[in-house]
């Protein structure tokens, strides 16, 4: 489903998403791992395929309520205007819900 969108690569401790910024993209992980830290607190890893980083605060158009680091070489795929995108194409709302 997220194939067509462009691609980043992260090195090992990078950061995708700051604590507390504007967010108006998300991101699907294609593969690596992340840890989730809320006040440089691990609440979550997520390695899996396929997971959404930073959709809520997209999707809303709120500020990230985490931060989002990169535990190992990952790669993501990058959705712009996320919230503009979900309008678009509603298979992405059932994804991101499941």
């Amino acid at each position: 489903m997220c194939r067509h969108f462009p691609e980043m690569k992260l090195a090992q401790g990078q950061v995708l998403l700051a604590e507390s910024a504007p967010a108006d993209r998300m991101y699907v992980l294609r593969e690596g791992a992340f840890e989730v830290l809320i006040q440089g607190v691990c609440v979550v890893r997520i390695s899996e395929p396929g997971a959404f980083l930073g959709e809520i605060a997209a999707v809303l158009g709120t500020r990230t309520s985490a931060a989002v680091i990169a535990t190992r070489d990952s790669v993501v795929h990058v959705i712009e205007a996320a919230s503009e995108v979900v309008r678009q194409k509603p298979e992405l709302t059932l994804a991101i819900a499941q």
